[in-house]
């Protein structure tokens, strides 16, 4: 569907196009992980060809960052008397703390302090804290940091 009817569309609806191509990747994997890969490289075959080269990058981008996600969600594992919790699962217990707590959870080991630097949980840091006030959701590019922008106001 993507490849008849992309260049067809309004710019106004291919805008909603895209943005549902890039959430399609946040979810398929999280849906059925062997069928959800699958399902994600055949839409990214898909946008590559129709989209422009900025959203393309953008897609394949994204793609890359659900397939790392699969691959973390895969590693949790039990060694003895510890649990490793997988990143995706830290990310989701780190959006509850507050950004002390975070900063403070990011100083913990290696693990934490990479998920404590996901994008995600700093955008939503840095709503908390100033409000939507200063960055419109619509000027900030995809790879907007969320983190240099907290830091820097």
């Amino acid at each position: 569907m993507l490849r008849l009817g992309y260049a067809h569309l309004p710019k106004p609806l291919q805008f909603l196009v895209f943005q549902d191509t890039l959430l399609a990747f946040r979810i398929l994997p999280d849906i059925q992980p062997g069928y959800g890969v699958a399902a994600a490289n055949s839409l990214l075959q898909a946008a590559e060809a129709v989209l422009p080269k900025q959203k393309a990058a953008a897609a394949v981008s994204e793609f890359k960052r659900s397939v790392v996600t699969h691959k973390r969600r895969s590693k949790s594992h039990y060694d003895g008397d510890t649990v490793e919790l997988s990143q995706d699962v830290l990310i989701r217990l780190f959006s509850f703390l507050d950004m002390r707590s975070l900063v403070a959870a990011g100083l913990v080991c290696k693990s934490w302090n990479s998920a404590a630097k996901e994008n995600t949980l700093w955008k939503i840091e840095y709503y908390l804290f100033f409000g939507s006030s200063g960055v419109k959701e619509i000027d900030t590019p995809y790879d907007f940091d969320w983190k240099d922008c907290f830091q820097e106001k």
